[in-house]
């Protein structure tokens, strides 16, 4: 019986078969990629961070990602005492504005789904808490007069699966028309 190889790339198998007393020498030094390289290369071809990037080149200023206030707060924990900050996905600082993204038409699915109808500490499901705490940064930005912009993908370009198409000049023209009020003169 001959030795039998595989190499897997993602889902993909390569099968070689190799020949008794032979040795294997793959065609390609498989490259190392590490956790945090692999998370890496996730993050910048997700959704948010495109967007967001575009965004920056719009205004012109590098937003604050993830930018968490003192005063924008969730629910108490467990223990009664301490709240988390809620993030925002960005923060622009010299024109005060917040922006949030969202993927309103996107179906929950697999963990997603399951952690939804998870109870958590202040009573209600994950997806009950994830709306209240929707409100609460409408209502407290606007207490602390910081202006919200919430960008749904949905307004930018995408094929009929709802898969965002990353058009450049279609997706700037369409935030320019959502930020227009905040665009320097």
């Amino acid at each position: 019986i001959p030795y039998i190889h595989v190499e897997r790339e993602g889902k993909k198998n390569f099968w070689y078969i190799v020949r008794e007393g032979g040795k294997y020498a793959p065609a390609i030094a498989p490259v190392a990629v590490t956790k945090k390289e692999a998370a890496k290369i996730k993050k910048e071809n997700s959704k948010q961070f495109y967007t967001l990037a575009l965004i920056d080149e719009i205004l012109g200023e590098y937003g604050s990602r993830q930018h968490r206030f003192n005063f924008l707060v969730g629910d108490l924990h467990k223990d009664g005492m301490r709240r988390t900050k809620l993030p925002l996905n960005a923060y622009y600082q010299k024109i005060n504005l917040a922006v949030e993204l969202s993927d309103k038409l996107a179906p929950e699915t697999g963990t997603e789904e399951e952690e939804s109808y998870k109870i958590t500490v202040s009573g209600g499901n994950r997806a009950e808490q994830r709306m209240k705490y929707v409100l609460r940064k409408r209502e407290v930005l606007e207490e602390e007069e910081i202006d919200l912009i919430e960008i749904d993908y949905s307004e930018l370009a995408n094929d009929a699966d709802n898969n965002l198409l990353r058009d450049k000049e279609k997706d700037t023209e369409t935030l320019q028309g959502i930020l227009k009020a905040f665009l320097p003169a």
